[in-house]
């Protein structure tokens, strides 16, 4: 086969399954997001509400649009619920609003359903993150340190729309 009037890069790319362009708009936006938390510890709401809009897009494309709007409601919401209890318990706040974004935006892509995974990904392996970056720096053990969580609600988010691509 010859391919004189078109690059081969651009005759992959324009054969590639809709479900593999789905997953690497996704999985790329997320990674955007993450790197962009650990550097500035923000979320852009230009990139988040990017991955929210085209999670209702391709929703009401295929034809889940119901359950994409109430997987952001619930993700947006509960999170953002979270993060008001501990500042009215705490009186400081303890999460960005750009992470609250973040999941709606996942939820939008993922549906109700696996928030409650995403969310347990996220804690878990922030929690292992914590604890072992305090073993590396043993003289900030007893300082309270504060992460981005962004990185790994988006490995959450990505774990669990492998496992629902799948």
């Amino acid at each position: 086969m010859v391919l004189t009037s078109v690059p081969f890069g651009a005759y992959f790319l324009a054969g590639m399954p809709t479900d593999l362009w789905r997953a690497l708009f996704f999985y790329g936006c997320l990674a955007c997001l993450s790197v962009i938390d650990m550097e500035t510890r923000r979320l852009p709401n230009p990139l988040t509400g990017l991955l929210f809009i085209a999670g209702m897009l391709q929703a009401y494309m295929y034809g889940y649009f119901e359950a994409a709007l109430y997987g952001a409601l619930i993700g947006g919401v509960g999170l953002w619920l979270v993060a008001y209890v501990y500042q009215l318990v705490r009186k400081r706040r303890g999460m960005g609003m750009g992470d609250v974004k973040l999941l709606g935006a996942m939820g939008a892509w993922t549906g109700p359903f696996a928030i409650p995974y995403i969310l347990l990904i996220a804690s878990v392996t922030g929690i292992v993150f914590a604890y072992l970056y305090s073993l590396r720096d043993a003289e900030k053990r007893g300082a309270l340190q504060a992460y981005p969580f962004g990185p790994f609600l988006a490995l959450g988010g990505w774990i669990a729309f492998l496992i629902l691509a799948a």
